[in-house]
């Protein structure tokens, strides 16, 4: 029978060890980050009819009608969400005159940062989750700030929510 030196033993010892050590940081790494994936996306949103838009103060317009804004998740997981209100470029009243109550939070446009992305200025207005095939409803208004001057009936606003993903 050979015999090892103490040299390669120890070398070896080491080396079986290292291999082990990353193997069991490996699995537990990968175990760990499978059940804190976050996943955006597959939120459907589906938005009620508007009134029309009208010049008015806030405690009018919470007065008036509210619209139904819901997101549906329609997967077997829980899914999260970021949405955001849009405004199309091509709208000609200013964004800075829109307010938006969304779940009962009034959100001033002309105070909000944004992001331009395909013609549209996207608001971000909450985050969460939607548990799945479940929905969410919330009530939204939407009405012109009192400090427009314009012409309400000649003006044209584009205006939806949406996720980015």
């Amino acid at each position: 029978m050979k015999k090892i030196n103490k040299n390669t033993y120890i070398f070896l010892k080491f080396l079986f060890t290292f291999i082990f050590l990353f193997v069991v940081i490996m699995w537990f790494i990968s175990n760990t980050l499978k059940h804190d994936v976050i996943t955006y996306g597959n939120v459907i949103i589906n938005t009620g009819q508007f009134p029309q838009l009208k010049v008015l103060d806030e405690t009018d317009a919470l007065n008036g009608e509210s619209t139904i804004v819901s997101l549906t998740n329609d997967t077997n997981s829980v899914v999260n969400y970021k949405l955001y209100f849009t405004i199309d470029k091509k709208s000609t009243i200013d964004r800075k005159f829109v307010r938006v109550n969304f779940n009962g939070k009034t959100y001033d446009l002309s105070k909000m940062n944004y992001l331009e992305v395909n013609n549209k200025y996207y608001f971000y207005l909450t985050d969460g989750e939607v548990d799945a095939n479940s929905m969410l409803p919330f009530d939204t208004y939407i009405w012109i700030d009192k400090s427009f001057d314009g012409n309400i009936e000649d003006s044209k606003i584009f205006i939806d929510f949406d996720t980015l993903s």
